[in-house]
């Protein structure tokens, strides 16, 4: 777990200098804050992807940063991979968050999965996740829902 966490700040501060300025947000002007990680259980041949994510939002200013991790698995059993990038949009609705954001780094065996440069929208809410990789759709991309019960962590929303 420190070691996750020790990734997720490391890779925070990389999207927090590749990015340069905040994003700003389509979404309405208000203050939010997402930050957590959390853990869910896909199957074969999806695997266990660990989500970190810590965004926040200042009237339309939007910063923040995202880490995808797969463990090894029976599907890739010689290698992780992970995903690196930079919040681009937060919508909050009630005890949800929709997220886009932006792949800076992509590496392992599932990272032709999630292109860097392309974006992917990702939903959160205390204790459920999910996301979906590969679009190409913009800074806001559509709201992805949050659906798959974590089996360890949990967010918080605000």
């Amino acid at each position: 777990m420190r070691r996750l966490l020790l990734i997720f700040v490391a890779a925070l501060a990389l999207c927090t200098s590749i990015a340069g300025p905040v994003a700003t947000s389509q979404a309405a002007s208000t203050n939010h804050l997402v930050v957590g990680m959390g853990t869910v259980s896909l199957g074969s041949p999806y695997g266990s992807p660990t989500l970190s994510v810590l965004a926040f939002q200042t009237g339309t200013r939007v910063t923040g940063g995202f880490v995808i991790t797969y463990p090894a698995d029976a599907t890739y059993p010689a290698g992780r991979t992970a995903v690196i990038g930079t919040v681009t949009c937060l919508d909050v609705s009630g005890d949800i968050a929709y997220i886009t954001g932006l792949i800076a780094v992509s590496s392992g065996p599932r990272a032709g999965i999630f292109p860097v440069g392309d974006h992917i929208a990702i939903g959160v809410q205390a204790h459920e996740m999910n996301f979906s990789a590969g679009l190409s759709s913009g800074p806001c991309a559509p709201e992805q829902s949050a659906d798959i019960p974590l089996t360890a962590g949990s967010f918080i929303v605000r």
